[in-house]
């Protein structure tokens, strides 16, 4: 995944009509659409222009897809069964004028649904109305953001349920729905991640609806019953990795993942399940070490570690009175941690003198 970098100014996305594509395909008919290309499936641009979809890879092959939105948006899948719903696609192709707000939904909430509170490197979102910006710690996210991180970035959020996410570099996510009504503990929330490392926390919404709180990644859904979370959303022909793992407390939940093809449950701390396409039911559970899973999750669980921490900090300094000496001491903490954050081929974030050694609880 590729973007500019970002100078803190919201700019509108881009669309290109000029772009000669490679292949043409009309949607007209389809229940869904085949791309041999995965790459450009799970990491391509993909822009609206008027009732066709352009998607352009990262090595610059572009395919045009004729009247996808004349009807409603159909999947887009992968050979090797990787599957873009067609809402989530809509939602990365952006609106029909990018930088016009448009409401598509007269029950569209502008409030913040969350709050980013750590930064390592680049990360940026994209509204609804294909306005992007940079994240800093302290920006407001809303529903229907697309969360990028670039090579190198982690970004930790804490929303408005008390959910806490963490994503490594080169991730993709849609905050596709979180409905919460602080009152009465009531509410729904639905991610998709469509790549990259992540780790979360569930909060009030799964703790209180079970079966409220979905996270889709394009081989399976994780159904969440208040608990923690790590996993990784992998490339084609890759194995999907999927975590329980035990919350600060100790305390553990269960989740649930499920795709076409079959479902299994995870309710012990450290199991984990494995897929590679919806093809394909998600692997009997097995059990891993807390050192197996520090090499899977560390980097990007001490991000969420820090999230938490932060969020609780605010928290605290709001009832104590603001301290401005607190608040920018932590800001240059925050931006003195944004750098060196890597990535290697397995899903393990390889960090700089400021995290380094910050793994799992009980990591050898």
């Amino acid at each position: 995944m590729k973007f500019d970098s970002y100078s803190g100014a919201i700019t509108a996305k881009s669309t290109d009509s000029s772009v000669a594509p490679s292949e043409v395909i009309s949607a007209l008919g389809l229940q869904k659409i085949v791309l041999p290309n995965a790459e450009a499936v799970l990491e391509g641009d993909y822009q609206r222009l008027g009732e066709d979809l352009l998607l352009i890879s990262p090595d610059g092959e572009v395919t045009l897809i004729k009247d996808y939105f004349s009807g409603d948006p159909i999947p887009i899948v992968t050979q090797g069964g990787a599957v873009l719903p067609g809402d989530l696609v809509a939602a990365l192709a952006g609106p029909i004028a990018p930088g016009q707000f448009v409401q598509l939904d007269s029950e569209l909430d502008e409030s913040p649904i969350g709050m980013v509170e750590t930064v390592l490197g680049d990360a940026a979102a994209t509204r609804v109305d294909g306005t992007t910006y940079s994240l800093d710690v302290g920006s407001p996210v809303y529903q229907g953001d697309v969360i990028e991180t670039h090579d190198g970035s982690a970004v930790g959020i804490v929303f408005i349920d008390e959910s806490t996410f963490s994503f490594g570099e080169d991730a993709r996510m849609v905050i596709d729905e979180l409905i919460f009504d602080p009152s009465s503990g009531v509410g729904s929330s639905a991610f998709s991640i469509v790549q990259g490392v992540f780790v979360f926390v569930s909060g009030e919404i799964a703790e209180n609806n079970s079966g409220d709180m979905l996270v889709r990644t394009p081989v399976a859904t994780i159904g969440i019953r208040g608990t923690k979370v790590g996993g990784r959303a992998a490339q084609e022909g890759e194995y999907n990795t999927i975590t329980l793992m035990p919350e600060e407390s100790g305390a553990v939940g269960q989740i649930s993942v499920t795709n076409d093809s079959g479902s299994t449950v995870l309710n012990t701390a450290f199991q984990t399940t494995t897929v590679s396409s919806v093809f394909e039911a998600p692997a009997a559970p097995t059990t891993i070490s807390p050192a197996q899973a520090g090499l899977l999750f560390s980097g990007v669980n001490r991000v969420l570690q820090q999230a938490s921490q932060s969020s609780e900090s605010r928290k605290q300094d709001n009832q104590d009175g603001p301290k401005a000496s607190d608040t920018s001491e932590a800001a240059t903490g925050q931006s003195g941690q944004n750098t060196s954050v890597t990535e290697n081929s397995e899903g393990q974030i390889t960090e700089g003198e400021a995290l380094e050694g910050e793994g799992l609880e009980g990591e050898a």
